[in-house]
């Protein structure tokens, strides 16, 4: 629905995958009319082929962890999604749960396990522990609440019943779990001295479904409880300037797993590479690459930024400059400096960010991606016009 825009096989990769000893716990986005019903059954079916239960192998497909899509407000020019509501949550929650003996039978295991959200969704309790089995999907949201709710259980049989001194605090989560923490926050209460409040978290920068507290960021977090960013870090262990370090570097890394994602769906040369590439930061959220190279960097500690410094030129400039010194040795453009060339590149397309940003009336951004990578081989100078053309 985004990229690539031919679908590629996945049996044939998980397969590969098996063969050389790695276990897989797959996980469905589950998007409404799209790839539920006979498709989500088919998807299941094939899936659970490569179990080793089935295939005799030591290695397989051991989970499904089947969420629901979340539809943030960055879908300019995308595919239209429908989030599921939910009455289509307490269906969909019967329709998998339906599979579980089948599956139980052949390969011992329930093998596709539904989401958190679904719950909440559908307004229906979380299932027991045994649900879970050995929560196999924990990393994908499924099972984070039971898991959440038997330690609370726990902690209330040994909650004392009054503090010598007075504690208040505020509890901050998002919208879809605010409820449960609501729960929470009463237990806690019963203890005499405890006084909670609940900031219930909009996500303004995502935006659109997205309602998970996982997904809250810092500014959101900030301007619901009408204090400044910079106060929020103030009890990490190692203070602002770690946890900034930490965040970037995960940020960094998702990025340069995407950006190569999407350069290896292209054709092996560079007009092709250029385009994904270019495609791939124009369907990204604002980052402001180089503004953090010259604005947040010099604040850091040396260590800090050397480390910064050298991730962000793993993650966004070595792929860059590789495609521009590939494209040299194949003879495809004139010989320059890749590096050069791939820090113009990511400086045009922060450029992008910032006026679909900042411009009223700039065309799309993948209209505007494209025309960098038309500007970057083709030049700005016109080209001549042949006789008879």
């Amino acid at each position: 629905m985004a990229w690539p825009p031919e679908p590629v096989p996945i049996v044939p990769v998980l397969e590969r995958l098996h063969a050389g000893g790695i276990d897989v716990h797959a996980q469905i986005v589950l998007c409404p009319g799209w790839n539920d019903g006979d498709a989500l059954r088919r998807t299941l079916y094939d899936l659970a082929l490569l179990h080793p239960s089935v295939t005799g192998k030591r290695s397989g497909t051991l989970s499904v962890a089947i969420v629901p899509v979340g539809l943030t407000q960055f879908r300019r020019k995308l595919t239209p999604l429908t989030p599921p509501d939910s009455g289509y949550a307490r269906r969909f929650i019967r329709e998998v749960r339906s599979t579980e003996k089948m599956f139980q039978q052949r390969l011992g295991t329930r093998f596709a396990f539904l989401s958190d959200e679904w719950f909440f969704l559908a307004g229906e309790p979380v299932p027991g522990r045994q649900y879970y089995e050995d929560f196999p999907q924990l990393d994908d949201g499924v099972g984070t609440v039971r898991l959440f709710l038997n330690r609370a259980c726990d902690l209330s049989r040994r909650l004392p019943a009054r503090l010598f001194g007075r504690v208040q605090a505020t509890l901050v989560t998002g919208e879809l779990p605010s409820s449960l923490i609501g729960r929470f926050a009463q237990m806690l209460m019963r203890v005499e001295g405890v006084e909670l409040n609940i900031c219930v978290v909009k996500n303004r920068f995502f935006g659109g479904t997205v309602s998970v507290a996982g997904l809250l960021t810092a500014q959101d977090i900030a301007h619901t409880l009408g204090v400044r960013q910079a106060s929020l870090y103030y009890h990490v262990p190692d203070g602002k300037e770690q946890l900034f370090v930490e965040v970037t570097n995960r940020s960094f890394e998702q990025h340069r797993r995407g950006l190569m994602a999407a350069i290896e769906q292209a054709e092996h040369h560079l007009e092709s590479q250029l385009r994904a590439a270019a495609c791939w930061f124009a369907a990204q959220p604002p980052m402001s690459l180089l503004g953090m190279m010259h604005a947040d960097m010099p604040a850091l500690s040396a260590e800090n930024r050397r480390r910064l410094s050298q991730y962000a030129a793993y993650s966004f400039f070595e792929p860059i400059a590789a495609l521009f010194a590939g494209a040299m040795a194949r003879g495809e453009i004139r010989l320059m400096q890749p590096d050069l060339l791939a820090g113009s590149f990511l400086a045009l397309m922060d450029g992008v960010s910032y006026s679909a940003q900042h411009q009223p009336g700039t065309p799309p951004r993948h209209i505007m991606a494209d025309a960098i990578v038309s500007l970057m081989l083709d030049g700005l100078r016109p080209r001549p016009v042949h006789q008879g053309e």
